[in-house]
């Protein structure tokens, strides 16, 4: 492998900025989540199974109610 000393400095830039704060809005969730400024209760495994982050269990307690612990 042939490596060489770079003349210029690297320059890093985001290329995907949040439009706003509000979470259901289009991407903002995916991108405040990726900025950092979000974070998730759960996330999916390569076998499809949630694995806590910020919530330890959600438990469906309705059609359209949850409780998250």
């Amino acid at each position: 492998m042939f490596l060489r000393k770079a003349t210029e400095p690297l320059r890093v830039g985001a290329t995907s900025i949040t439009s706003g704060v509000d979470p259901f809005n289009g991407s903002n969730g995916w991108a405040l989540t990726s900025h950092g400024v979000g974070e998730n209760l759960f996330t999916v495994d390569m076998d499809g199974k949630l694995v806590p982050e910020l919530a330890e269990k959600a438990e469906r307690t309705g059609d359209l109610s949850w409780t998250i612990t």
